[in-house]
């Protein structure tokens, strides 16, 4: 009765979609609506001798318009206010990656994840695979995933698929490296991802089709459409994949290639539908914003290289639906780009979500043991956040948030033989509150703003071993995970900062650690809570000057973790988590993103990374100490019936590591690279997309062992006016 109380809870709010206004589009706002006070102050600084050859970002328009406006700009061009309330940090370490209009056929989120640095997105095996986000060395599970304000996370606590979120549901997505602002309300241990739901600006209806290798084939079609007081926007794809990429197969006789043989990816077919709502209006004196998302999908279950069969018969499927609603007040019934000049703000968020997972592997050809297993997974989420300038200098906001989640399991083959264990009900109630005080003032010239916030997280968990294989009694959880962050931002001028801070964060085991998930992964009970201490010092220089315009980021950042789990691959795709007495991880993070000669880009992202088990002094296995990513672009804009093109080419570098604590097992380097060119028509309502990927067929190997795909093309076509 209860499950289906959750499940009829569910589909009626379904959800932890909805999303307040943007707090980043509120800055990027808030810094134009603030030129008109500061033009006078900058006046003068320019008198006072003040460089003044730096100004806005982003790539401008024949008419000399900066086209990336609404780009937020993290440490850099702060403005720190010192009226008003402003929701997000500006001396976060963040970027911003933004998702329209990009002429990249059949992207995929981890794909576009490799822009930012200290981000590793990993995926096993290939499209539609589950996919994760490693930030600084950090694991999967040490990321947060945001659906604007509300948490994408499930009772069982395991890492965010991100193959689930397609790309085209989201204005943007930002990333959050070490601890993230208090008004994201959550903690993490490696970051934050926020993702932000498309949003009708304009009044457009587009549809897009698209190809490209290995059977995969993709359509979407969306319309928006509103004004200044009501903004709608509506969507649905669908995708399909064969996945039937060739690999080479070792035969199990790494040593010994005389036995090796070219196969296909087996029973890795996919077929997935998605869909999103989003209305944003001003009602009740705030601004209303209300998302729906669902998702579907169905495919196979690809059994390891080890295990190839004649008639494969594993099966998964999923289910995602959502809801949420959220207002936004500000005083004096400002709308949110006037932030900066209102004393508080109010902002209250009400969702909920339900998600069922089956996989069915009746031969065990894909785990260990033979399944026939779903989970039913229901989420409501409740937010309340509020922000007020005390004085010109003084800003206090305060966050508080209630999240009750439940996960069904159930396995019908177990109920054959132990129908004692075949059902596993688990629960988990977390209730948080968090209080930040924010000073800003200005010293001849500098503009220096300060941040401490404190956050504890109560937890209140009884999870079931939903594998069946242990005892069916209840393991009963309360803990109290503190986090905490401590930041300082200098800026010099609009064109240089200097930031810093200092993080605690604690994480408790997940289900999926202490009990495994029936294949790869296997459990551990007797796994403690992972604690966290580091912080990051570094530069960032944006602006423009002499044809040249774009943003430089430099930081080092370091991290103690207590008890940290890692996974250790004890047998052929399968891997065990582990607890480490304690571990170290240093690194250095770089980032580059401009234009020059109005027909010039360039993106790159480039992490280095030493982390270490301080008891043994090994490295840590799936941790690579180098990772990557650039990308040049030639583009040039026109009008009539060529209305413009670009050409590119990437390249992606992650540099071997190990896949067991004693590093005799080594996951091989790759270095892939892509190419690409997109052409415009008819004033940009036709543009055609062509990508190779992995152009000289690196291929290689996941953190499973799995085959990733080699060489592939692909082809969209896009279409849109109104």
């Amino acid at each position: 009765m209860r499950r289906a109380a959750v499940g009829l809870a569910g589909w009626v709010l379904v959800g932890s979609t909805l999303l307040e206004p943007s707090a980043i589009e509120a800055q990027a706002r808030d810094a134009r609506a603030s030129d008109a006070r500061a033009s006078d102050a900058r006046a003068s600084d320019a008198q006072a001798g003040e460089p003044e050859v730096f100004d806005d970002l982003g790539p401008m328009s024949e008419e000399g318009e900066d086209e990336d406006a609404e780009e937020p700009s993290f440490g850099a061009r702060a403005e720190v206010p010192r009226i008003g309330v402003v929701a997000i940090d500006p001396s976060a370490a963040g970027t911003t990656i933004l998702l329209q209009d990009r002429p990249r056929a059949l992207e995929t989120m981890d794909e576009i994840l490799r822009e930012s640095p200290g981000a590793r997105a990993r995926r096993t095996s290939g499209f539609g695979g589950f996919s994760t986000l490693s930030l600084r060395g950090a694991d999967a599970e040490h990321t947060a995933v945001l659906l604007g304000e509300l948490p994408l996370l499930a009772a069982d606590g395991s890492a965010v698929d991100l193959s689930t979120l397609p790309p085209w549901m989201f204005d943007r997505v930002e990333i959050y490296r070490g601890g993230a602002p208090l008004w994201l309300s959550t903690g993490a241990i490696g970051g934050v991802v926020r993702l932000v739901p498309r949003e009708g600006r304009t009044e457009r209806a587009e549809l897009a089709l698209g190809a490209g290798s290995f059977d995969r084939y993709q359509g979407r079609a969306s319309v928006s459409a509103g004004d200044e007081r009501v903004r709608v926007s509506a969507g649905a794809g669908l995708v399909s994949s064969a996945g039937t990429y060739p690999y080479r197969d070792d035969n199990g006789t790494a040593f010994d290639p005389r036995d090796d043989r070219e196969r296909a990816r087996q029973n890795a077919q996919l077929l997935e539908g998605s869909g999103l709502v989003h209305l944003a209006a001003r009602a009740l004196d705030g601004t209303l914003s209300i998302v729906g998302t669902g998702l579907e999908r169905t495919g196979g279950l690809a059994p390891p290289p080890s295990r190839f069969v004649d008639v494969p018969t594993g099966r998964r499927s999923s289910r995602r639906f959502s809801l949420g609603a959220s207002m936004d007040w500000l005083e004096g019934a400002r709308a949110p780009e006037r932030a900066s000049e209102a004393r508080w703000r109010v902002s209250a968020a009400l969702g909920a979500a339900l998600e069922q997972r089956g996989a069915s592997d009746p031969l065990a050809q894909f785990g260990q043991v033979p399944r026939e297993a779903s989970d039913t997974l229901g989420r409501v989420h409740a937010r309340l956040a509020g922000a007020l300038a005390i004085t010109d200098w003084l800003a206090i906001t305060a966050v508080g948030q209630y999240t009750h989640e439940e996960v069904a399991s159930f396995d019908r083959l177990l109920a054959i033989a132990a129908p004692e264990r075949a059902h596993a009900d688990s629960r988990r109630d977390t209730a948080a509150l968090g209080l930040e005080p924010r000073v800003s003032f200005v010293v001849g010239g500098v503009r220096v703003e300060g941040r401490i916030s404190g956050r504890i997280e109560g937890s209140f968990a009884s999870l079931v071993d939903a594998s069946g294989e242990r005892a069916t009694e209840a393991q009963h959880v309360e803990l109290a995970l503190p986090t905490g962050r401590a930041s300082l931002l200098v800026e010099i001028d609009r064109a240089l900062s200097i930031v810093g801070s200092a993080a605690i964060a604690t994480r408790a085991p997940s289900s999926l650690e202490l009990f495994g998930d029936r294949g790869y992964l296997a459990g551990n009970v007797l796994l403690r809570p992972e604690t966290s201490l580091g912080g990051d010092l570094g530069v960032v220089l944006a602006g423009r000057a002499e044809g040249v315009r774009g943003r430089i980021e430099l930081r080092g950042f370091a991290s103690h973790l207590d008890d940290l789990i890692r996974y250790q691959r004890v047998a052929q795709n399968q891997a065990v988590p582990l607890n480490v007495a304690s571990a170290r991880i240093l690194g250095l993070e770089a980032g580059v993103s401009g234009d020059a000669l109005d027909h010039l880009r360039l993106e790159g992202a480039l992490t280095l990374l030493d982390a270490r088990d301080e008891t043994s002094g090994l490295a840590l296995p799936l941790r690579p100490s180098v990772v990557g990513y650039a990308r040049l672009e030639g583009y040039v804009r026109t009008r009539g019936v060529f209305s413009g093109g670009r050409v590119y080419a990437e390249v992606e570098h992650v540099s071997s590591s190990t896949a067991d604590p004693a590093a005799l097992v080594v996951i091989a380097e790759r270095t892939p690279l892509g190419a690409g060119v997109s052409a415009s028509f008819f004033d940009e309502r036709v543009r055609l997309d062509l990508v190779v990927r992995d152009v000289f067929d690196v291929r290689g190997y996941d953190v499973l062992g799995l085959p990733l795909p080699g060489r592939s093309f692909a082809a969209e076509l896009t279409i849109g006016g109104w």
